[in-house]
């Protein structure tokens, strides 16, 4: 039985000779199911350790661990050093649950090899005050997953040929610029801006004016704003170069509503005057523009005149031109006849009144507007 065995030749070891078999076989020594049993348990502890110290941050345990396995075998101590690091930079405790959600892979970071570095290149290179580099972390968390010398330098030297040197250098407000990728995002933004007719000057003085800009996408951001400009407010790409914080307001919440207000009242804004003031100011300017127009328009029974209301008993010859038009505020309704009987008994003939519903920048509620007409 034994010749049908197979003649098996072992490859010995380089150290050992042929000729001799070996004289000290190792010897493996199996642990005790109780070894294995403690070595469980202590893993398990640790392991519940690390979830109470991630809850302690008010991180989700769960999305961290399928974001970054990692987590599982790494030692407390190790993340515990990453919270001793950006704490050593002014980033409080409670900042760091947004910051872990937000880029896991920082709890198995290396202090020494991934944040020091970052820390060193926004206080040497970009040269922001120390106070500044906890908003810089807190504006722009990313900050601290990007490469410096394959993201972040380039990205420096590119902004700065730009212009932004000097009083528009980089500060802790714009330092969200330095993530983004020069080739596939920064030149892109610009080569879409100069592509609307305007200059490279044009658009270098565009950008350093409002640094956001860097930060929108062409698609969701740029692309549908200047096609309603030019389709449906028929503006002259003049004035985005004026006013490029154009693209800062949102389209649906602000840009369209406001316009449509000024269009069915047959008025018109620059893009500033439109946009810059608060909701209150807003349509405080619209009613000063109605209110204009009651001087060019005739005396009637009814007028309906750009959705006022005027309720009117005044006749043609007591409208004139340089009578003075003047606004009383009421805030409960049923003084409205008092009111009316006061005007009168001032000497004010025929009152005018406009019921319009306003919302007041300070107040913050509707109001009445009462408009009398004062005849010489």
């Amino acid at each position: 039985m034994m010749s049908f065995l197979p003649q098996l030749s072992l490859p010995l070891p380089h150290h050992c000779s042929s000729s001799k078999p070996f004289q000290n076989p190792t010897v493996i020594a199996l642990r005790s199911p109780t070894t294995v049993s403690n070595a469980t348990t202590d893993s398990g502890i640790q392991f519940r350790r690390k979830l109470l110290y991630l809850r302690g941050l008010n991180v989700n345990a769960l999305e961290a661990l399928r974001k970054n396995p990692e987590f599982r075998s790494t030692p407390l101590r190790t993340l515990k050093s990453v919270e001793t690091c950006l704490a050593s930079m002014g980033i409080e405790r409670a900042a760091l649950g947004r910051i872990f959600d937000m880029y896991p892979q920082l709890l198995t970071c290396d202090p020494y090899l991934d944040l020091y570095p970052v820390f060193g290149f926004l206080l040497n290179d970009v040269e922001i005050p120390f106070p500044d580099v906890r908003t810089a972390i807190i504006r722009c968390p990313r900050l601290l997953i990007c490469g410096v010398d394959d993201q972040l330098m380039p990205t420096l030297w590119f902004l700065r040929k730009l212009g932004f040197v000097g009083r528009q250098a980089i500060t802790c407000q714009t330092t969200v610029l330095l993530v983004s990728s020069v080739e596939n995002t920064l030149l892109r933004k610009l080569e879409y801006l100069r592509s609307l007719g305007l200059s490279c000057s044009e658009v270098a003085n565009m950008v350093l004016r409002s640094p956001g800009l860097l930060t929108f996408s062409i698609e969701n951001n740029y692309r549908p704003k200047v096609e309603y400009f030019l389709r449906e407010m028929k503006g002259d790409i003049v004035e985005i170069k004026r006013f490029p914080q154009y693209f800062s307001f949102s389209l649906e919440r602000k840009i369209k509503p406001r316009h449509k207000l000024l269009l069915d009242h047959g008025f018109s804004m620059s893009l500033s005057d439109m946009l810059k003031v608060s909701d209150g100011e807003f349509n405080l300017r619209l009613t000063k523009l109605r209110l204009r127009c009651l001087e060019e328009f005739p005396s009637a029974e009814v007028l309906l005149l750009n959705n006022l209301f005027l309720i009117s008993v005044l006749t043609p010859k007591d409208w004139k031109r340089e009578s003075s038009i003047s606004c009383f505020y009421l805030y409960q309704l049923p003084l409205l006849d008092v009111f009316v009987y006061w005007l009168k008994i001032l000497g004010c003939v025929n009152p005018l009144i406009v019921l319009d519903f306003y919302t007041f920048p300070i107040l913050q509620f509707s109001s009445i507007i009462f408009i009398f007409l004062k005849c010489s």
